[in-house]
C-alpha cells in the first residue's frame, strides 16, 4: 500500500492494524538469532544459570516475585499505551490515523458486550491525545 499524499509505501501490522513504514521483519534475518520454541530462553548449552561472565560472586540470585496479576483493563491499557509509544515518532498524519482507528475500535457504542472496558479505554485514549498528537 502507498500513502496517497506522498506515495510512500507502508503496510499494516496484522495484529495491531497500525500503519508501519519500515518493511516487516523477515524470519531468519541477520543480526537476530532464531531460537526454536522448544529450546526456551535459558542459558546457552553447556552452561548452567549463574555461571559465566556476569554471574553474581555468590552464585545465587534472589528469586523474583511473581508478577501481580493484572485485571483486563490494566492489560488493555498497557497494550494500547505500548502501541502509542511505538508509533510516537512517525509522521503526524500516520499518528492521526492510528489514533482515530483506536478511538473507533474502543468506542463504547461499538463494544456493547464490553461497554465498561471500552468506556475506560476510550477515556484513557482521550487523555493521551495531547502528547501523542503534538506536532
Amino acid at each position: 500500500m502507498t500513502e496517497t499524499s506522498t506515495g510512500r509505501p507502508y503496510w499494516l501490522h496484522p495484529q495491531t492494524k497500525e500503519a508501519r513504514w519500515e518493511p516487516p521483519p523477515r524470519r531468519g534475518a541477520p543480526g537476530r538469532p532464531q531460537r526454536h520454541p522448544a529450546e526456551g530462553g535459558g542459558p546457552p548449552p553447556g552452561r548452567r544459570a549463574g555461571e559465566g561472565p556476569g554471574a553474581s560472586p555468590t552464585g545465587s540470585r534472589e528469586p523474583k516475585p511473581p508478577p501481580e496479576p493484572l485485571d483486563e483493563t490494566s492489560r488493555v491499557r498497557a497494550s494500547v499505551l505500548e502501541g502509542l509509544r511505538r508509533t510516537e515518532r512517525e509522521e503526524i498524519g500516520s499518528r492521526k490515523k492510528n489514533y482515530k482507528f483506536l478511538l473507533l475500535q474502543w468506542h463504547p457504542d461499538k463494544n456493547p458486550d464490553k461497554a465498561e472496558l471500552a468506556t475506560e479505554i476510550f477515556q484513557f485514549l482521550q487523555q493521551q491525545r495531547d502528547w501523542y498528537l503534538k506536532e
